[in-house]
């Protein structure tokens, strides 16, 4: 077991360490930006521009961070390898069973998981800390659903990839993992655009209301919608966390033993 994961790490050693450390030096030039704010040349900007700024500059900071930092989660570069040097075939004569070839993949992943969710937390409370903002639970709970994201796109990316028969099959495995999370996403939140839109231009058509009244109420609707929406999911984000990871176990055993097979 030991060794299994020595060369896994050891195969994506430059991408995890490149992660790493582009990840700290967000960390740092997101900390000089906001400390400039406070002391340096950006704490000359007028009282307006600041009120602007400022929220855009706390949620970027802190969530954009822990999004690239959670995409250590996320790396093919193993799988794409085994697959170039025939290892997916040499493996068969192995004495290694599926499930322990799957489990160095996880113990791996709930690794970089860790060490992700360290820098996005110590990140999180240099923002805060600079913006005179708390850090807490429902911050945590946001990463938490950044993780979701990288995890149900592994979900989809990691069976398709060990399945894949040549090289063009294995990047499209990558890039079908995206879009299909992606158009998961997208398509619901724009067919309830389309539903609040078409309620706004009944309305709109009864009670002579204008253009710009319209789009505000659109902007105030879907904000209330995304807010509630938010609010009912985000409690329920580590359990989910939890589930995609032994959901992706299964799968990814299944695929091996089928293989295999």
């Amino acid at each position: 077991m030991g060794g299994l994961i020595y060369r896994e790490l050891y195969i994506g050693r430059k991408f995890y360490i490149t992660n790493i450390l582009v990840v700290l030096l967000f960390i740092l030039m997101c900390s000089l930006v906001r400390l400039s704010m406070i002391c340096g040349n950006l704490a000359h900007l007028d009282k307006e521009t600041f009120e602007i700024i400022d929220p855009i500059t706390y949620y970027v900071f802190t969530y954009l961070v822990a999004y690239g930092a959670f995409s250590i989660l996320d790396d093919p570069g193993v799988i794409l390898s085994d697959y170039r040097s025939n290892w997916r075939i040499f493996a068969y004569s192995l004495p290694v069973t599926p499930v322990k070839r799957v489990l160095v993949k996880y113990i791996i992943k709930l690794g970089a998981f860790c060490i992700a969710m360290t820098l996005s937390i110590i990140n999180g409370c240099i923002i805060a800390a600079f913006t005179g903002r708390t850090f807490g639970t429902e911050q945590i709970l946001n990463f938490f659903l950044l993780v979701n994201f990288w995890l149900i796109v592994d979900i989809l990316r990691t069976p398709m990839m060990l399945r894949a028969k040549s090289e063009k099959g294995f990047q499209m495995s990558g890039m079908a993992g995206y879009f299909i999370v992606m158009a998961a996403i997208m398509f619901p939140l724009l067919g309830k655009v389309t539903m609040i839109v078409a309620e706004i231009s009944i309305a709109a058509e009864s009670n002579d209301i204008s253009d710009d009244d319209s789009m505000f109420m659109l902007q105030q609707r879907m904000g209330e919608f995304l807010s509630n929406l938010h609010n009912k999911v985000l409690v329920w984000m580590p359990l989910l966390t939890a589930a995609i990871l032994i959901v992706g176990f299964i799968i990814c055993v299944l695929v091996l033993k089928r293989r295999e097979n």
